[in-house]
């Protein structure tokens, strides 16, 4: 199984092979869990939201769209399914109050300089609008191609590219500060 493509795993689990969608939970549940958590702020809430994708796949496997990659399907499955959380107003004020900051860019050996790094890159994640965040977790935390995370955000190839100058040049004086030059 382990060999196998998404795609086909897909289309397996879409024939009733639990084996499959086994073996794309174990796959994707922790890329999956850490996109959420981007949106929701809680990581609890973000697994929830993997495991409610998962079940309600299971449940109904028409569902995947076998015309897109599975990993545009899922990250476009989980999206729509964070953003209706956040349109919840309850929800929505409890995120308001969390004061939610993204997840260490860091690891924990760090010196002070790098933990203040940490803590501008925090505050300037903050100020990154919906797509911008998007994008960036797409691209620098999960890897994934511009074709791809224009399929998965709904825009075009060109604004992907656009939106990750910006964001760059955004993040550039920060990271010049602490450069070693």
């Amino acid at each position: 199984m382990s060999q196998l493509s998404d795609e086909i795993l897909a289309h397996q689990a879409m024939n009733g092979s639990e084996k499959a969608v086994s073996e794309l939970y174990r796959r994707w549940f922790s890329k999956l869990r850490s996109f959420a958590c981007r949106y929701v702020g809680n990581q609890q809430e973000a697994e929830d939201l993997v495991q409610e994708l998962f079940l309600k796949w299971v449940n109904r496997p028409e569902l995947f769209d076998s015309g897109r990659t599975f990993s545009s399907w899922i990250f476009v499955s989980l999206r729509n399914q964070c953003l209706n959380v956040i349109r919840n107003d309850k929800n929505r004020k409890a995120l308001a109050e969390m004061h939610f900051a993204p997840e260490p860019l860091i690891q924990p050996n760090q010196s002070l300089d790098a933990k203040q790094l940490k803590m501008e890159l925090a505050s300037w994640y903050k100020t990154l609008n919906e797509k911008e965040r998007l994008v960036f977790v797409l691209r620098f935390e999960h890897g994934l191609p511009l074709k791809e995370i224009a399929e998965i955000a709904g825009i075009p190839e060109g604004s992907v590219k656009s939106c990750l100058f910006y964001l760059l040049k955004k993040v550039s004086p920060i990271a010049k500060t602490y450069s070693n030059g």
